[in-house]
């Protein structure tokens, strides 16, 4: 982006294009976005990540680098919510954050088991009563291997 001229005009087109969000701090880009919700602007008939753009106006180089955000909300362009760093930071925030798209539990669309089901299943198993693996599996309604491996994490957890 070292390319890209910031001056006054770029300035002034950029600080009309966002709202502060009183509550999270967020300045929410009030621009064009993209499909996965991050804002750009043209500077000078480049199209510009809006995210990127701030962090450029507020004197710090990206040349380079990755900008990420700290608040995890892509219309963010406040330049204390955004950080620079590699590829690498950036998966690993992704990660961290629980970002990866990745859905375990009750909340996957093909679970069977609660999260409650699961700790009675490990209570059961720890304590030694209420059964068998096979017939565990068949109170729960799921596969022998099901329960095998929720009662082997109990244990590995203890």
């Amino acid at each position: 982006m070292k390319d890209i001229i910031i001056d006054k005009k770029t300035q002034q087109r950029f600080d009309e294009r966002y709202v502060p969000d009183p509550i999270s701090g967020c300045w929410l880009w009030t621009g064009a976005i993209d499909k996965d919700g991050y804002g750009h602007i043209a500077v000078y008939s480049k199209k510009v990540k809006a995210h990127r753009l701030s962090v450029k106006l507020s004197g710090r180089d990206i040349a380079g680098k990755v900008v990420r955000h700290r608040c995890d909300n892509p219309g963010c362009v406040n330049p204390d919510h955004l950080l620079t760093g590699t590829q690498a930071d950036n998966v690993r925030d992704m990660y961290d954050r629980k970002r990866n798209g990745h859905i375990s539990g009750e909340k996957h669309h093909r679970a069977k088991l609660t999260d409650v089901d699961v700790a009675d299943i490990r209570s059961v198993a720890v304590m030694g009563v209420g059964g068998n693996i096979k017939s565990l599996a068949k109170r729960y309604g799921v596969n022998d291997n099901t329960i095998r491996a929720l009662v082997n994490k109990a244990y590995r957890t203890l």
